[in-house]
């Protein structure tokens, strides 16, 4: 670390855990393969849950809440989409992505002319800052030498 561990990018991102895959997982099957690709994906969301135990374990308080992903759409077209999506969801892995009516979706969040919503449980809200520095002290605890301010 140029400074010290959570100072950059690792303190600084968006503040969220999320199981979405970045990428085109069909893409990623072509040279792959379609079985790695839902093994990646399942990795994906398992990894929210195993950070949020380590963080519980080693009482690292990160301010995590693990709320989901919750997608809507608001005309027609996005809903068609919206369902694409959640189809894909399901055959690349994450089998308990659901589609929500436009109700159910209210009772989550309130959005003008909502059609459809969707909800994907793997996403969580972090301190990212708290986590980098609180995963830097259990490491050291452990006998890990973190290089601070080194270029």
């Amino acid at each position: 670390e140029a400074r010290f561990a959570g100072f950059g990018a690792s303190g600084r991102n968006g503040g969220w855990l999320s199981g979405l895959a970045p990428g085109h997982r069909g893409l990623l099957a072509k040279t792959y393969g379609r079985d790695k690709v839902v093994a990646w994906q399942r990795t994906l969301n398992a990894a929210v849950d195993e950070v949020i135990d380590v963080a519980n374990r080693e009482n690292i308080e990160a301010d995590i809440v693990k709320g989901g992903n919750l997608d809507v759409a608001r005309n027609p077209a996005q809903a068609r989409r919206l369902r694409a999506e959640v189809d894909e969801d399901r055959e690349w892995g994450t089998d308990d992505v659901v589609v929500l009516s436009a109700a159910e979706a209210a009772e989550r969040v309130r959005v003008d002319h909502l059609v459809l919503g969707s909800f994907n449980p793997h996403c969580a809200r972090v301190q990212p800052a708290k986590l980098a520095r609180g995963l830097a002290d259990v490491v050291e605890r452990l006998g890990v030498t973190i290089y601070e301010q080194t270029t």
